[in-house]
């Protein structure tokens, strides 16, 4: 006989000890469903692909299920490299190119301005560009002890703590702001 699977599945009737004859057709139907199941599946169904060799988009019927799961793994990897290209630098970043989901190249990023010679300098930005920009230095502090730093806007000095009334000048109130 024929075995039904895998374009249907046999029913099977129960088969009771000592009541019901046992025939040989009925271990024969057994034996060609089991064949067509094996023979479906295929070997080594449990051992993959390891990801090598080409994906097929044209098939539409496999011999097994093995061949099919076989595919899937190949399509699988063609998508995790997609995903995940090789490849790049130190300072490099991914960028996605286009619409198209996974489409990513690797590019140097540019976003900074160089960082050669900007020794104590401090990055800044207009709103467009960044840049560095040198910090402003504190003044010399040797000699200027008891002293307070002060500015005319434009360069920061030292100068001399100055009381009235004769108090000392851990006596001194300042306030300063707006």
């Amino acid at each position: 006989m024929t075995a039904s699977y895998p374009s249907s599945v046999k029913s099977f009737t129960t088969k009771v000890d000592f009541t019901d004859t046992v025939l040989a057709a009925h271990v024969n139907d057994l034996q060609d469903e089991v064949n067509s199941i094996e023979a479906t599946l295929g070997s080594s169904i449990k051992t993959g692909s390891g990801w090598a060799g080409a994906a097929d988009f044209a098939t539409t019927n496999w011999n097994t299920v093995k061949d099919r799961i076989t595919n899937l793994e190949y399509v699988a990897k063609i998508a995790y490299d997609a995903r995940n290209p090789v490849g790049g630098t130190t300072g490099q970043v991914l960028v996605k190119n286009s619409s198209t989901n996974y489409d990513y190249s690797w590019t140097t990023f540019t976003g900074l301005p160089s960082q050669t010679s900007n020794n104590g300098y401090f990055l800044t930005t207009d709103g467009s560009s960044a840049s560095w920009a040198a910090i402003s230095q504190v003044p010399s502090q040797s000699t200027h002890a008891g002293k307070f730093l002060t500015t005319d806007g434009t360069i920061a000095s030292w100068a001399t703590v100055s009381t009235s009334g004769g108090g000392s000048v851990t006596d001194t109130l300042m306030l300063m702001g707006a």
